[in-house]
């Protein structure tokens, strides 16, 4: 009986590790995988020729003059 409990604590301890190995595995996987990802964009841009605070405003409510020709219209 004791020779048993000995070859099963030895089994029960590499399944273990071995679990513990592909757990380590699959979060790393996934930490990579996260970080990849694009950000999403705060605003998206709309040409508007002679962009001013009101024109902007007018296509987009809240929308910032990027530039001199663009909206920045922000995503809800």
């Amino acid at each position: 009986m004791a020779i048993f409990k000995k070859k099963a604590g030895a089994l029960f301890l590499a399944t273990l590790m071995v679990i513990a190995t592909l757990r380590l595995a699959t979060t790393a996987n996934n930490e990579i995988q996260t970080d990849a990802l694009p950000l999403p964009a705060k605003c998206y841009e709309l040409d508007l020729p002679n962009c001013t605070l009101e024109s902007c405003n007018k296509f987009c409510h809240g929308g910032k003059c990027t530039s001199y020709d663009g909206c920045c219209c922000p995503i809800a």
